[in-house]
């Protein structure tokens, strides 16, 4: 089954596109601000449907766009490579959640060079964020660790991006029984909380907020063995999410956890 998303853009924008493909060297802003946004819409989708519904659909529009950026060229090109670089770490993800393994540590390499390329740090964050969560499925905790704390310490991330991946390191350190460095983790995390609720997500991950990393506190804590605080933040993340993210693939982890604990 392909998913058809639905569409965000008018035959004109879709002349427009076509035409900037074929003359890959006229591109112009619009162009780029309407690409952005089909891909915008194809992230909001991923709130509602499976990843592997989604990636039919998905692949074949990025490979598109991949060679797209490959060719264009004048003053609006770079801003096409971000919109292409964040297209990129999408469909890694999607393979994450798919649990398509292989093929997601493939495109998520790939995206970190793109996401250096544009020198964007929160770009770059993301995609070490989602190679933990990767490592998390996989039931790895040395590669939890090691990609939340890659993803924490990249220069220039935003705020809510490092309190959610010093929250996640520390949920690897709990799985390997590092209690201290766990602890100092998550206070470190707290610390950066105020600064972090004064600031707005970036655009590229909307869906940070304070209450979103409670889930992954709960997961922190029940690692801990603190089974009264896990469940109470696993739940109050869970009850915090947008009515139209709170059954996404990509939450069942934490209602898992909460089966588990109780």
């Amino acid at each position: 089954m392909v998913v058809e998303a639905p569409p965000v853009t008018t035959p004109d924008d879709e002349q427009r596109i076509a035409y900037a493909i074929a003359e890959p060297t006229l591109l112009d802003g619009t162009t780029v601000r309407l690409l952005a946004e089909v891909l915008a819409n194809q992230r909001r989708l991923d709130d509602t449907l499976s990843a592997s519904l989604l990636l039919p659909a998905v692949i074949p529009q990025w490979q598109t766009v991949r060679r797209f950026t490959a060719q264009a060229a004048g003053p609006h090109a770079a801003g096409l490579h971000e919109v292409t670089a964040e297209w990129t770490q999408f469909v890694g993800w999607l393979h994450a959640e798919a649990r398509h393994d292989s093929e997601a540590i493939r495109v998520l390499i790939e995206a970190a060079d793109e996401a250096d390329a544009v020198d964007s740090g929160p770009l770059a964050a993301q995609v070490e964020n989602f190679r933990g969560y990767l490592e998390r499925q996989r039931g790895s905790p040395r590669g939890v660790v090691r990609h939340f704390l890659a993803a924490y310490h990249t220069p220039g991330a935003a705020a809510l991006q490092r309190v959610g991946d010093a929250v996640q390191a520390a949920h690897g350190y709990a799985l390997l029984d590092d209690r201290a460095t766990a602890a100092r983790l998550l206070g470190e995390a707290s610390d950066l909380t105020t600064v972090a609720e004064s600031q707005p997500p970036p655009g590229l991950a909307y869906w940070l907020t304070p209450t979103f990393f409670r889930m992954s506190l709960g997961l922190a804590y029940l690692a801990l063995g603190d089974s009264t605080m896990g469940v109470d933040n696993v739940r109050a993340g869970l009850a915090g999410l947008p009515a139209d993210q709170r059954d996404a693939e990509w939450t069942q982890e934490y209602r898992d956890a909460l089966l588990a604990a109780s």
